[in-house]
């Protein structure tokens, strides 16, 4: 695992697009119908560079996932997650996470957010088994304010342009040294 720097998406510029696109590809709307390209990857959001991060394969040094998160509020937002088909089921997922966390913790941040759309059902049970839980309502509403985005929070979940999206959320600060390693990847999604 590593940070994903801009020195490392510059460097990794294709690897990162060819799996995104693999991705887009594979799960359609279950991920997001819009793949990502070089502008989205070299995006400067606030945090983006010291809360992203990535895991190569050991042998080819080819990008097999990554984490991007960015920062708001007392929080950190994964805004995409991927892993490649041919390296899930190997905790690489909760391993990403895991350094999200860590650094997150480290740097005082209180919460991690993403969102799921909501027909991803499998990425939306990997984030409950491994700690995130639903924002209803009102913790809806307060999501909206604090990253400046559109949508109609409904009782569970966030409607915008058309999509709805389960927004999840981790309580870093219970992070504990005895971090999860467990490990389904399998179809895992953040925007």
């Amino acid at each position: 695992m590593g940070q994903l720097t801009q020195h490392v998406v510059a460097r990794s510029i294709d690897d990162l697009i060819a799996l995104d696109r693999l991705i887009v590809n594979q799960l359609g709307k279950r991920y997001d119908v819009h793949p990502w390209g070089v502008p989205e990857f070299e995006l400067d959001l606030p945090g983006k560079w010291d809360h992203s991060w990535c895991a190569t394969d050991p042998a080819t040094k080819v990008i097999v996932g990554y984490v991007v998160a960015s920062e708001f509020s007392n929080n950190v937002h994964a805004h995409r997650v991927a892993v490649h088909p041919n390296y899930r089921r190997n905790g690489i997922g909760i391993q990403l996470f895991n350094q999200l966390f860590a650094h997150a913790k480290m740097t005082e941040f209180e919460y991690c957010t993403a969102q799921v759309p909501y027909d991803n059902n499998a990425a939306f049970e990997w984030y409950l088994r491994h700690g995130f839980h639903v924002l209803r309502k009102a913790e809806l509403k307060w999501y909206l304010e604090a990253r400046g985005v559109t949508g109609v929070p409904e009782e569970d979940h966030l409607e915008s342009d058309g999509d709805r999206h389960w927004v999840v959320r981790y309580p870093i600060q219970r992070l504990t040294s005895n971090l999860p390693t467990a490990i389904d990847d399998s179809q895992t999604e953040a925007t």
